[in-house]
């Protein structure tokens, strides 16, 4: 995706740097909402969550060491971004990396709560990615994760405004790019 804007500047920014903070922002969602949607609607469905009911390990225990996975996998994945933004398209890194570990830890918690509450509405494990993937996926794009929002029409940027992904990738962007703390 990156070589689709070349040099070109995205609200007065490289393009680079925009749509690097984009795709964290979307990765937050992608990982902890989509991934631990899937990955608890299928140990539902298979059993696993009851077979550890039977142990005496407490769930409070499993949830916390699921989430902590999770958000951990995520962590890398922007690390992993943010390294080939670095090397690859020579995108600085941000100025105050504390403000972009908070902003993510708290994105991906957020969205990791979205993907817990989601489980209780999907009944099987054969309709649960699609009912992820028309979840997040459309509001991936209106959310501007790899697009300016300002382009889209007044309706869809009123429903981005509405978006909690939106906010995840304007607080990443105000972090990464414009170096606010």
């Amino acid at each position: 995706l990156g070589s689709a804007y070349g040099d070109d500047e995205i609200n007065g920014v490289s393009g680079y740097q925009y749509l690097l903070a984009g795709m964290i922002g979307y990765g937050a969602a992608s990982t902890t909402f989509a991934g631990l949607a899937l990955l608890l609607v299928i140990r539902r469905e298979s059993g696993v969550l009851k077979r550890l009911r039977a142990t005496p390990l407490p769930p409070a225990t499993y949830v916390a060491a699921v989430l902590t996975s999770i958000i951990v996998i995520f962590l890398v994945e922007a690390v992993i971004l943010l390294g080939i933004g670095r090397f690859g398209f020579d995108v600085p890194f941000p100025d105050s990396v504390f403000s972009l570990v908070v902003v993510l830890l708290i994105g991906a918690g957020s969205f990791a709560a979205l993907g817990i509450g989601l489980t209780a509405l999907i009944r099987s494990a054969e309709g649960s990615s699609a009912v992820v993937n028309a979840l997040y996926l459309p509001l991936s794009f209106i959310s501007g994760a790899f697009f300016s929002e300002d382009t889209f029409p007044e309706v869809l940027q009123a429903l981005a405004a509405a978006l909690p992904l939106s906010h995840l990738i304007e607080l990443t962007r105000n972090v990464m790019v414009f170096g606010d703390n």
